[in-house]
C-alpha cells in the first residue's frame, strides 16, 4: 500500500484557534520556528470564521472543548 505524502511549503497558510493564550502562542511559535511564514491566530470560533471567509487555509489547528 502506498503512503500518502503531503508536500509542505513555507508559504502554506495555517490558522491556530485556541482560547487558551499559552497553548495558542506555543503552537504558533513552533510553526514559525519550523519555517512557516503564514500563521494566523484565532481566539474564538467567531474570529476563526471571519478569517476563513477572507482567506484559504491549508491547515486548521483547533482545540476541541466538548
Amino acid at each position: 500500500m502506498a503512503a500518502n505524502v503531503i508536500e509542505l511549503s513555507s508559504e502554506m497558510n495555517f490558522i491556530v484557534v485556541d482560547d487558551a493564550p499559552a497553548s495558542r502562542e506555543g503552537i504558533v511559535k513552533s510553526l514559525k520556528t519550523l519555517g512557516f511564514k503564514n500563521v494566523f491566530e484565532g481566539v474564538s470560533e467567531g474570529e476563526a470564521l471571519k478569517f476563513l471567509q477572507e482567506k484559504n487555509f491549508d491547515f486548521i489547528i483547533s482545540t476541541n472543548n466538548t
